[in-house]
C-alpha cells in the first residue's frame, strides 16, 4: 500500500483508503497537488494528500500499470502492459500506442527499400528511415504468420488467407483463390514461382498467385519450405522432400518421432532440419545425422539462420533467448545486450543482414536490431585474404 510522513520519515501512517489493490508500482504528482498511484488494477487519484483515493480506469483496456507521469496541466501518460494511454481526471483513458510495436513479432522480411514485420494481432509494420508505420491497407485479419519475398511481391500468410503486396507500394490484396486447405508455409524460388503449403500440401504459381498447380508428390500438410536458387525443400510433420528446376520430387527422408518445424539449406554444406529441440543434417553425400548443438536442456527452437557471408556461423532462437555459433555448432554461445546481461527473452525469429545487422522478432520486446561483431570481423578476415590473394596473382 501507500504510507504517508509528515515528520521527514521519522513516524509513518497508512494512507491507502479507497486503492482496491496494493502493489503500488509508481506514484506521481501534479501542478495542483493531485496525488497519482499506478497498481496492478490500474490508476488511482488524491486530492487530499492521501486521504482517500478514487480509480481513474474509464477506457482503459488493460489497468496493469507499470509507470506514468503526470505534466504540470494534469495531463497523465500511463504505461501499462497493453499499450500507453493518455488521460486525465474525471476524463476517459485513450489509447496512444498505434505506431508502437508492442505485440508479438512472428516474422521478419528485409529488403533494400525497408524492413517488414509480421505481428500477432497488428497486421505488418514498416520501418522507413527508422521510423516504424502501420502497412495493413487490404489486409482482413491482423495476425501475420510468415513472410516472403520474390522479384515483384512480398507474400503474407494470415490468419484467414494469403495475401501479397507489390515491393515498394502499400496495398495487400488476397490471393488464396483455388487453394484448397488453410496455408501455412510460403517461399519464392528463383524463378520468382510461388510455391504455398497447406494443410492439403503443396500448391505452386507461375503467376505470383493467379492461378495455383497442385503438386501431386506431396499429399500431407507442408510445414516447412526452404528454396535457394535452384534447390528446393519442403517438409511435412515427419518427411522432407527435395527437388530443382530439372527434377522431379524426391522423398529425402522419413522420421518418426517429433515434426519437423524448420528447414535450412547450406549449399556449401547441405540441409539442417529442426524439430522442437533437436538438429539434424544432411550433408552434401546425402548422409543424416543428429547435429549436436549443445544448447542448454529442454529449450525449445523457433528459428535458425546461417550468417549470409559465412555459412559456419549459425543463429538459433529458442524460448531461452538468441545462441550463435562460429564454429558450424561444435560450440554455441548465448548472445548478450550491450550491458552484458544476457538476452533471455523468447526470438521468433532470426533475420541476419549482409551489413552483419541481425533483426529478431520477439515474443514479448517487438523487434530487437543487434550486431554480429564476430560476423563482421571474420568477414572483414576474408576481404583482406582475398585482396592479399589478389595482390600476390
Amino acid at each position: 500500500g501507500i504510507f504517508r510522513s509528515e515528520d521527514k520519515g521519522a513516524h509513518w501512517q497508512s494512507a491507502s483508503f479507497g486503492i482496491t489493490n496494493l502493489s503500488i508500482r509508481t506514484l506521481a504528482v501534479d501542478g495542483a497537488g493531485i496525488l497519482y498511484a499506478g497498481t496492478g488494477e490500474g490508476v488511482f487519484y488524491s486530492e487530499d494528500d492521501g486521504g482517500n483515493w478514487f480509480p481513474l480506469l474509464e477506457g482503459m483496456a488493460d489497468i496493469q500499470i507499470h509507470t506514468f507521469v503526470a505534466n504540470e496541466a494534469g495531463d497523465l501518460f500511463s504505461g501499462s502492459s497493453g499499450g500507453i494511454y493518455q488521460g486525465k481526471v474525471e476524463m476517459a483513458w485513450e489509447t496512444v500506442h498505434d505506431q508502437l510495436l508492442i505485440s508479438p513479432a512472428l516474422s521478419l522480411d528485409y529488403g533494400k527499400e525497408e524492413l517488414t514485420v509480421g505481428t500477432y494481432g497488428k497486421g505488418t509494420y514498416i520501418n522507413q528511415q527508422d521510423n516504424w508505420m502501420s502497412d495493413n491497407l487490404g489486409l482482413v485479419n491482423l495476425t501475420i504468420k510468415t513472410l516472403a519475398r520474390g522479384k515483384i511481391f512480398l507474400y503474407a500468410i494470415t490468419g484467414d488467407g494469403i495475401y501479397r503486396r507489390q515491393l515498394g507500394r502499400h496495398q495487400w490484396s488476397s490471393i488464396e483463390q483455388n487453394v484448397p486447405g488453410d496455408p501455412i508455409s510460403v517461399g519464392v524460388d528463383a524463378s520468382d514461382r510461388v510455391y504455398v503449403g497447406t494443410s492439403s500440401g503443396l500448391f505452386s504459381s507461375s503467376d505470383h498467385g493467379g492461378h495455383w498447380k497442385k503438386e501431386t508428390a506431396i499429399m500431407k500438410p507442408v510445414v516447412a519450405l526452404d528454396l535457394k536458387g535452384a534447390s528446393l525443400f519442403a517438409a511435412t510433420e515427419n518427411e522432407i522432400w527435395s527437388k530443382s528446376f530439372e527434377t522431379k520430387w524426391e522423398r529425402i527422408i522419413t522420421k518418426e518421432g517429433n515434426p519437423f518445424q524448420i528447414i535450412l539449406w547450406r549449399p556449401e554444406k547441405g540441409l539442417l532440419a529442426v524439430t522442437d529441440q533437436k538438429i539434424w543434417e544432411r550433408d552434401l553425400a546425402g548422409i543424416w545425422r543428429e547435429f549436436k548443438p549443445g544448447l542448454p536442456k529442454e529449450t525449445r527452437i523457433y528459428s535458425l539462420a546461417v550468417d549470409p557471408h559465412n555459412s559456419d556461423i549459425l543463429y538459433v532462437g529458442t524460448d531461452q533467448g538468441l545462441f550463435w555459433s562460429m564454429n558450424n555448432g561444435a560450440e554455441w554461445r548465448p548472445a548478450k545486450l550491450y550491458q552484458g546481461d544476457l538476452f533471455e527473452r523468447r526470438v521468433n525469429q532470426v533475420l541476419p543482414t549482409d551489413t552483419h545487422a541481425i533483426w529478431l522478432a520477439t515474443e514479448k520486446d517487438g523487434v530487437v536490431l543487434g550486431i554480429s561483431k564476430f560476423a563482421e570481423r571474420s568477414w572483414l578476415r576474408q576481404q583482406v585474404d582475398r585482396w592479399k590473394g589478389q595482390r600476390n596473382q
